[in-house]
């Protein structure tokens, strides 16, 4: 059983980038396994079982030599395995070559940067301008760690495919920067603001009217809009319209409450008479003289 556990432990797995220049032809990467016979006097035949990286599946595969591929439901990843008889003390090495899917192209991150700009430049003037500007900057900086790091461990076959995991985490958060973009340029309508050169002035198009109401009889206004001089903004009628009808509440509160003053008033009133009982004798008062007697 250990000397099972030693065989397995002589199986040494390393990553390595082919070099291949230019972008016509895409790297590779080949994992490469040695297995060794440690016995100096007996042939053994070593089991060969390496899981591949998660992100490879069989489309991924480009030469497995003599190895068969396996799939592990468990982890949910793939593998190689085989067996192999060694002579004594013998080793060689096993190699299967995958497609670099490590990679992040410039054209697929540039195109984050290119729709941020794009919704950023329909901020311009807006409340929001600052805003979209900072993430931006904070869009581009991502972009470039990325590309960056991955440069820079082009000949690091393993800090290569961690910095491509690290990658998956920036760039989602790219993508939560770009859907916060989204949200402020849907809470400005989706319009970018009008600019007007200085100097010029020309008939009201559709983006002068229709943010305003056209205030009636001045100077034959048409029922579509007016032009801003001859017109209350759509926020200035809200509040005008909020503010009659504060009022008539006010007006309705003090006419209740004033009614029902009266009403309790009326109440007191009534409890403070003394009703008279039918048949109940009156009482009345009678000075008497001298020389008069009661009956």
């Amino acid at each position: 059983m250990q000397h099972s556990k030693f065989l397995r432990l002589m199986i040494l797995a390393c990553l390595w980038f082919a070099s291949v220049n230019g972008s016509a032809v895409a790297a590779s990467v080949v994992l490469k396994m040695q297995v060794a016979n440690p016995s100096k006097t007996e042939k053994q035949t070593v089991p060969v079982k390496v899981y591949l990286p998660k992100e490879i599946n069989p489309n991924d595969i480009v030469d497995l030599g003599d190895l068969k591929l396996d799939y592990d439901p468990d982890t949910g990843m793939y593998y190689v395995h085989n067996t192999v008889d060694l002579e004594p003390g013998q080793s060689l090495v096993k190699r299967v070559e995958m497609k670099d899917v490590w990679v992040f192209t410039e054209e697929q991150l540039s195109s984050f940067v290119n729709q941020a700009k794009e919704m950023a430049k329909q901020l311009e003037g807006s409340p929001y301008e600052a805003e979209a500007a900072a993430l931006i900057v904070g869009i581009e900086d991502k972009v470039q760690g990325i590309l960056k790091r991955q440069q820079d461990t082009a000949d690091q076959p393993s800090e290569h495919i961690r910095a491509y995991r690290q990658g998956i985490s920036l760039l989602s958060a790219i993508r939560e920067d770009v859907a916060a973009l989204k949200r402020l340029k849907e809470d400005t309508g989706g319009k970018a603001p009008s600019k007007k050169s200085s100097g010029s002035e020309s008939a009201p198009g559709p983006a002068d009217t229709d943010a305003r109401l056209a205030l009636p009889g001045l100077n034959g206004a048409s029922e579509a809009g007016a032009p801003l001089g001859r017109s209350i903004s759509m926020t200035a009628a809200w509040r005008i319209i909020f503010a009659i009808l504060g009022f008539l509440g006010v007006l309705s509160l003090v006419f209740f409450m004033t009614w029902h003053r009266l009403l309790r008033s009326a109440l007191r009133h009534e409890q403070e008479v003394v009703p008279l009982d039918k048949g109940e004798p009156i009482e009345e008062s009678a000075e008497t003289g001298p020389g008069t007697q009661n009956p």
